[in-house]
């Protein structure tokens, strides 16, 4: 039987820790300076994003974008909308990075919580395009369409369009400039 690719390698007995360490012996190691947990250096991020830090912003979609695309993708189903929903998304937390509450969610949580409504509102407005779009396309189909005039419909219009340019001629220049604006060129009566 094969190896599958799925499973999972047995833990490795050697530490993958190097054993000699190229510092000083007689100083002692001094705790690392930057945030420690993971959490931390995203709200850290996010701390300088609402200071305008436009690397921390880069730093922040660097390590979070698959994830919100993915999130984004499972949503809305089109490659097209996930990556609008990806860049709405950073460009709403970049945005509103003051207002972050790590009390409340983490930067995770609370970026993939602004794609998910973003998504969200991406479908509801993919719906109603698609329903407009239909009931476009259903009224075009039921429109009547007419087939050619009679020989006595056709002689009525020839007759109502004479006296229409007849009544025209009549009219001052001033008139006939303001009727063919209002009636041929689309502009308001008014």
């Amino acid at each position: 039987m094969g190896r599958r690719p799925w499973r999972r390698r047995p833990f490795q007995t050697r530490s993958p820790l190097p054993t000699s360490y190229p510092c000083n012996p007689s100083r002692p190691l001094s705790p690392p300076s930057g945030p420690r947990a993971p959490g931390e250096a995203d709200v850290a991020l996010l701390a300088r994003m609402a200071r305008q830090d436009t690397g921390a912003a880069s730093e922040l979609f660097r390590r979070l974008s698959p994830l919100v695309y993915a999130v984004a993708h499972r949503i809305t189903g089109v490659r097209e909308d996930a990556e609008e929903v990806l860049v709405d998304s950073f460009y709403q937390a970049w945005s509103q990075a003051h207002l972050y509450d790590a009390r409340r969610a983490t930067v995770t949580g609370w970026i993939l919580n602004i794609a998910r409504s973003r998504a969200l509102d991406q479908v509801r407005a993919r719906r109603r395009r698609q329903v407009r779009h239909e009931k476009a396309t259903q009224a075009v189909a039921d429109f009547p369409v007419r087939g050619p005039d009679s020989p006595e419909r056709a002689a009525m219009r020839n007759e109502v369009r004479e006296r229409l340019r007849a009544s025209l001629t009549s009219l001052p220049a001033d008139q006939k400039r303001v009727v063919e604006l209002a009636y041929f060129a689309g502009f308001s009566h008014g």
